[in-house]
């Protein structure tokens, strides 16, 4: 009887047949449904699955995040050969500035003023430069990989270099703000939170290699884990950053 079992099920499991997917994306780590259903971290190659049409979904940095980035393609699958679809999944910049109202440029073109949060199309990867009258320039050199928010303090202008803003002479110039408690307290509270949310997402990530390649449970239940702590760290840094902007505007 149990032969007789095992040999229907084979048959069975025969005659169904499987093609294969990979899922890529730029920047890699972002979060994957197919058909609402979570299958893994990109990149994901070799998922086998029926033929058939599936909606793939992608949310980079994390499917929890309020200000995800996110594609959705339909993607066919045939028994012939390997299906591969690819999502440029654009960039995020957000900029705040002490004190703020500086000018953000980024390659020769005004994205606005502080406090900023872009979206774009492609990734940000140069130099950003933030300029605000009575202050000297900063320039900053951006990582295509950032997600966190930059916070970028201006220092003002001495005597003779220029225009002496008038928030500078009246000794209220934004810079008394770092010395508020809650300044100090969002702003360690979103360094802290940004990077362990990093290193979550980026030990999740190499859990989840591990289960493709061995089937082991236990890594499977370890990237859930550190998925779940890396978006509640995330969720952190962009409450804090909120909070210090909000300070830094209230000023």
């Amino acid at each position: 009887m149990n032969m007789k079992l095992f040999f229907l099920c084979s048959v069975l499991f025969a005659s169904i047949a499987f093609g294969q997917m990979n899922i890529l994306s730029e920047p890699s780590g972002a979060d994957v449904l197919i058909d609402s259903a979570f299958v893994g971290k990109t990149p994901l190659r070799g998922l086998a699955l029926s033929e058939g049409r599936y909606v793939v979904k992608v949310f980079y940095p994390s499917i929890f995040a309020w200000n995800s980035l996110v594609k959705v393609e339909t993607v066919q699958v045939s028994l012939v050969g390997s299906t591969e679809k690819f999502f440029e999944l654009g960039g995020l910049l957000a900029v705040n500035s002490v004190p703020p109202g500086g000018r953000v440029t980024y390659q020769g073109s005004e994205l606005g003023t502080t406090p900023l949060y872009v979206r774009s199309p492609s990734r940000f990867n140069g130099e950003l430069l933030v300029q605000k009258e009575g202050y000297n320039e900063e320039r900053v050199a951006l990582n295509a990989q950032a997600t966190t928010p930059l916070v970028v303090r201006l220092q003002p202008k001495q005597f003779g270099e220029g225009v002496i803003p008038a928030d500078v002479l009246s000794g209220d110039h934004g810079m008394g703000v770092s010395n508020h408690w809650l300044t100090y307290t969002s702003g360690a509270s979103m360094i802290v939170s940004g990077v362990l949310s990093a290193y979550f997402k980026d030990k999740a990530n190499r859990d989840f290699d591990g289960f493709l390649q061995s089937n082991d449970p236990g890594l499977l239940s370890s990237t859930h884990r550190l998925d779940r702590w890396a978006s509640i760290t995330l969720v952190i840094s962009q409450i804090s950053f909120a909070i210090l902007a909000y300070v830094l505007l209230s000023e």
